[in-house]
């Protein structure tokens, strides 16, 4: 990674450079490490569930909002200090997958990457290749080879997972669990192993079906509570966020940020589809209030309404429906977000969309200048 500014650091620039060196640097010595020392008085972006007890903020004082203040945003500027080799290895992914800002930089802008759900019938490597050629910067893996992802995989699959990818960085590992049906917690605890391997910061969830009766309501929303508390060490542990989807009966960030509320770890988050919230009436100003604070993932995708689908909607290329997704990225760019923006062209559930290789090229043209007027824009205090 160049970080595109005069280095103040006692390594030389090709060291500093390195990601490869960090690395081997942090897990070979195993020592305490001073990731700043390695920046020179660089500042940088973290996100804020690194952990505000591992990162030093700039002149002593927590710019890291505690997450019941759902409309401060996820990430904040801060000078980094670590006090240990795992920490310093999260950080090295972070910065891998860009949630860590561009250091000397006022705004960093969010990487685009792209879900493998758009290459049903194409290998992991192809899908991998191609997006790489169409200027995307990551990898958000929910098929490989075409086929959902078995987190009970071989180790020799999973080395070649990596292999295929071609160093593209994986922003996301997407389960299919449900976080209100049986047996949710070995399956997210397999994933987050998984994701560790892959080196990948985040797993996605769903919550599922969640009952109409309030007091049903309530105690499935406690149950889905307790699978994330559950699961909450382990991703600590391995530096691996879990993120639940505005999907399903939690297709509204609302419904979202109250269970999120029950579960106060910093390793528990929010994956903000652009679609879902806008089908239920949300503007992208309410979503962001609700979940901003907590927010690993934002996805995104265009449809309009459609009386002649299942459900109600058709999914196009982005810029020709309805989801206010330039107000969203509006949004994100104001409340000071720098992590990754991943396109979900949902060729796998949708085969009569088009083809990978009209819609990735597509959303990148016309994404990239939203993304930079964005976030050329001032942000909001």
């Amino acid at each position: 990674m160049k970080f595109g500014c005069a280095y103040a650091s006692p390594f030389p620039p090709f060291l500093v450079d390195s990601l490869h060196f960090v690395r081997m640097f942090v897990r070979v010595l195993a020592a305490p490490v001073n990731i700043a020392g390695w920046a020179g008085t660089r500042q940088v972006t973290v996100p804020s569930h690194l952990g505000a007890g591992a990162i030093a903020p700039r002149g002593g004082q927590p710019k890291v909002a505690e997450h019941g203040a759902r409309a401060a945003p996820f990430f904040a500027t801060m000078s980094v200090a670590s006090s240990g080799a795992p920490v310093a290895a999260r950080l090295v992914s972070a910065l891998e997958v860009g949630l860590v800002g561009q250091v000397e930089a006022d705004r960093q802008l969010p990487r685009l990457a792209f879900s493998t759900l758009a290459f049903p019938s194409q290998s992991l490597a192809e899908a991998a290749a191609f997006g790489r050629r169409s200027g995307y910067e990551g990898i958000e893996l929910r098929l490989v080879d075409g086929e959902l992802i078995d987190p009970a995989m071989s180790g020799e699959e999973r080395r070649r997972v990596k292999r295929d990818v071609g160093g593209l960085p994986v922003v996301a590992v997407d389960s299919s669990v449900r976080l209100t049906e049986e047996g949710p917690v070995p399956q997210i605890k397999a994933f987050l192993e998984l994701a560790n391997d892959w080196e990948a910061p985040a797993v996605r969830v769903f919550g599922g079906k969640l009952p109409e009766g309030v007091a049903e309501r309530r105690r499935a929303l406690e149950e889905a509570a307790k699978v994330l508390e559950e699961v909450a060490p382990l991703a600590e542990r391995l530096g691996v966020a879990v993120g639940l989807e505005t999907h399903d009966s939690f297709s509204a960030s609302s419904v979202v940020a109250e269970l999120l509320d029950l579960v106060p770890s910093r390793w528990v988050g929010a994956v903000w589809d652009s679609h879902h919230p806008h089908r239920m009436g949300e503007t992208p100003a309410e979503v962001y209030a609700n979940i901003g604070a907590r927010l690993v993932l934002a996805q995104v995708k265009d449809a309009r309404k459609s009386d002649s689908e299942p459900s109600g909607w058709q999914l196009v290329l982005m810029g020709e429906g309805e989801v206010p997704v330039r107000d969203m990225l509006a949004v994100l760019a104001g409340g000071g977000y720098s992590g990754v923006v991943s396109v979900e062209w949902e060729k796998r559930w949708h085969p009569e969309i088009e083809e990978p290789w009209v819609a990735l090229p597509q959303h990148i043209e016309v994404l990239k200048p939203w993304v930079e007027s964005a976030w050329a824009a001032p942000q909001r205090s």
